[in-house]
């Protein structure tokens, strides 16, 4: 199913400082690329061809990463180079500011008209999601499935970490997994593992149509429309099958580079 995916890049990283906002979050290292080119070569990997960045004022080197013609000095360098050509051959960035941190609606709304109507994947760069060992990339293809619903990337979690997502609580029907409300962050939580959101969702243009009737402030996040679509029966999960990483965090960052460094098998 062809579409469009935009990625949302404007936050401060306040989690990551004293390294924000000096430099971009989403340009810290991962394997000698910047994180944010993971996040991109995913999506090529799924088979989207034009990505958005949003981003905030002060976050112009991320444009620069894909628009500049860097000179690469020695072999390393030539070929991380080659390696952002190679994406850049298979998709077509481009880039939107959102004036305020109006919270992640807003984000999502500034891509409103580049999606032309059509559904839209959501990433958030804090999100990375690793390669198998056959080098393939393990893509969360699954909510590009043919629901005519908004599907949201899910991951098993263990109880005492539920406090720290949104939740989901769902239910089975048939092959699909739809979900009947989300919780942000539960204090309690009945069962041994949970099941939490992953920056990855596609959402349809009624799903993005209601985030705009919903409190666009930082923090509000998109949660109110989502639970919206819930209600409808207009929302379904898919679970990842491969590992997800948070940069976002100092710990997080550390695990991924070490996941990523210790092993030749993942490469983009």
């Amino acid at each position: 199913m062809p579409c469009k995916a935009v990625i949302l890049a404007a936050g401060s990283g306040s989690r990551l400082a004293p390294l924000t906002p000096s430099i971009p979050k989403e340009l810290l290292p991962v394997g000698g690329l910047p994180a944010i080119h993971h996040v991109v070569y995913e999506m090529a990997e799924m088979g989207i061809r034009d990505v958005l960045i949003v981003l905030a004022k002060g976050k112009e080197a991320i444009r620069d990463y894909f628009a500049r013609q860097p000179v690469p000095k020695g072999a390393m360098a030539e070929r991380l180079e080659g390696r952002r050509r190679a994406l850049l051959s298979r998709v077509r960035v481009s880039f939107v500011y959102q004036r305020e941190r109006l919270g992640t609606g807003d984000a999502v709304l500034t891509a409103k008209d580049f999606a032309e109507g059509e559904d839209l994947v959501v990433a958030y760069p804090d999100d990375l999601i690793l390669f198998d060992g056959d080098r393939e990339a393990v893509a969360p293809r699954d909510i590009l499935s043919e629901t005519g619903a908004s599907m949201v990337l899910t991951r098993v979690v263990p109880r005492c970490e539920a406090e720290h997502y949104g939740i989901i609580f769902s239910e089975q029907e048939g092959d699909a997994l739809r979900v009947r409300c989300i919780e942000e962050k539960p204090k309690e939580y009945p069962f041994e593992e949970a099941l939490a959101l992953v920056g990855r969702m596609r959402l349809t243009p009624e799903c993005v149509a209601e985030i705009s009737r919903h409190p666009l402030t930082d923090g509000a996040g998109i949660t109110y429309a989502l639970n919206e679509m819930a209600a409808r029966g207009k929302l379904y999960a898919a679970v990842a099958r491969s590992a997800v990483y948070d940069v976002g965090t100092h710990e997080g960052y550390l695990r991924t580079v070490a996941a990523i460094c210790g092993s030749e098998k993942n490469e983009v």
